[in-house]
């Protein structure tokens, strides 16, 4: 299943961020290199409007920890709660959902789990992470 997710907060600034805890030992370690360089680079989309990127990749003995921004807001699954979309909010997250797409392939990372329970709607702005 889905890797535990706990928030976190920086000591010295206070920033709140979520922490994504992978235990170990992973099954091979071809698949803990695979995490590593996966975790790299999604390092490289920090500046993306539509990506929750990794600020950092932090490893200790029993875990490997993807440290994120903590999002406010709800899962476009909960938004929707079996409700229909008009067409314009269709549109609207459909097309957010492209732009990270392209931001990801462009730097060889495929999302294996599109699904709108991994879509956040930012609860101020209305925009998709």
């Amino acid at each position: 299943g889905p890797s535990p997710v706990r928030m976190c907060r920086h000591r010295h600034t206070g920033h709140d961020f979520a922490a994504r805890v992978i235990p170990k030992p992973l099954p091979t370690p071809a698949h803990l290199l695979t995490l590593r360089r996966q975790a790299a680079q999604l390092q490289l989309l920090r500046s993306s409007p539509v990506i929750n990127a990794v600020e950092e990749v932090l490893e200790s003995d029993t875990a490997l920890y993807l440290i994120t921004p903590l999002e406010h807001g709800i899962d476009v699954g909960d938004n929707l709660c079996g409700r229909p979309v008009d067409e314009p909010m269709a549109r609207c997250y459909l097309g957010q959902v492209v732009h990270a797409l392209v931001e990801c392939y462009a730097i060889g990372v495929a999302h294996g789990g599109i699904r709108p329970e991994s879509v956040v709607v930012d609860t101020k702005t209305g925009g998709i992470r």
